[in-house]
């Protein structure tokens, strides 16, 4: 395995939850990859001990475990990891996801090439996982697809979260202007964080499948026992933000939701694996095309919209709104 070696520290933060097997196939992952020097930190949230071989550390990769006595949640995880962390880049990890050895370096190298943008995201594949007695971590992937390919979008980051966690890598200095993670939040609470990264930031997203996160058949992922708190949290974070958002969806519609002068960067690698990145990117847009209605209902059924939208008819004298599609 080719190193790129750099003076530059990045700093992966994992939160672990009492899953070993899955956790083992996270630290290889990180083990293996081509970047150095690197900093794991290693958020145990739980009593128990993580195994011995996790913490291993040698040159240019070192495993900093913060143990918590008791269990904090997730966002209180993320913030010991933060606080813990020394790398000039940040990123994080589930447990039970992995990246592919090219990762960091391909998102450092994008940071490190546009100075301007506070955060780089890449594009990660939804990998479908089943019940596995042979498996060391007792389940095996039956399908890959991937979920998210789309450029850097405010407005539309501030309706739906399409970043995820693991995808990110962002600025040290990011943190002192917009916080750490909102700890009265059970879940979304990475959305949370990339719509105050996005009203602050500009954000690159790079066109690479360059990881994965994993969704089990049988619903044991960590956020499914929390699916009730879904709702009532994408509620408080359209309400956290609206008085700053709101001026910007008002110009957008207002506009007509024209394209965006947006940065992507291109994924590299041979001509193969741009060939099927491109066919991933097909299908995702496509996808996109479907949702499109759903999204836009969305938009225009949100409470100040359909405020602003009637008291600008009634202002110019125009006729009632036809329904909305």
């Amino acid at each position: 395995m080719k190193t790129r070696t750099s003076n530059s520290v990045v700093s992966i933060i994992v939160r672990t939850v009492n899953r070993p097997h899955f956790l083992k196939e996270a630290m290889e992952s990180l083990r293996q990859q081509t970047y150095r020097p690197l900093e794991i930190v290693l958020v145990n949230d739980v009593p128990e001990a993580v195994p011995a071989e996790c913490l291993d550390s040698e040159e240019g990769f070192n495993v900093k475990l913060v143990h918590l006595t008791t269990s904090r949640g997730r966002s209180a995880a993320a913030n010991a990891g933060l606080q813990n962390a020394e790398g000039i880049y940040l990123g994080f990890l589930d447990d039970d996801d992995v990246f592919y050895p090219d990762h960091v370096e391909r998102t450092a190298g994008v940071l490190d090439s546009n100075p301007a943008v506070g955060a780089v995201y890449a594009d990660l594949h939804a990998s479908s996982q089943e019940r596995c007695a042979a498996s060391p971590s007792g389940y095996k992937t039956v399908g890959r697809e991937v979920r998210y390919c789309r450029r850097f979008d405010r407005e539309f980051l501030f309706l739906d979260n399409y970043i995820p966690i693991n995808a990110v890598l962002f600025r040290r200095e990011c943190i002192d202007r917009i916080g750490y993670f909102d700890e009265d939040m059970e879940v979304l609470e990475d959305w949370d964080f990339w719509i105050r990264m996005a009203l602050e930031y500009d954000m690159v997203h790079l066109c690479a499948v360059t990881g994965e996160f994993r969704i089990r058949t049988d619903e044991s992922n960590s956020t499914h026992r929390l699916q009730e708190l879904f709702p009532s949290t994408r509620n408080y974070v359209h309400r956290k933000y609206a008085e700053r958002v709101l001026p910007l969806l008002y110009k957008r519609l207002r506009a007509g939701f024209p394209k965006q002068e947006v940065t992507s960067v291109g994924n590299g690698g041979d001509t193969q694996d741009r060939m099927a990145h491109l066919q991933w990117v097909l299908r995702e847009k496509e996808r996109e095309l479907e949702e499109l209605r759903f999204r836009l209902r969305r938009y225009l059924n949100f409470a100040p919209i359909k405020v602003a939208r009637l008291l600008r008819r009634k202002l110019l004298g125009l006729p009632p709104p036809l329904p909305d599609p």
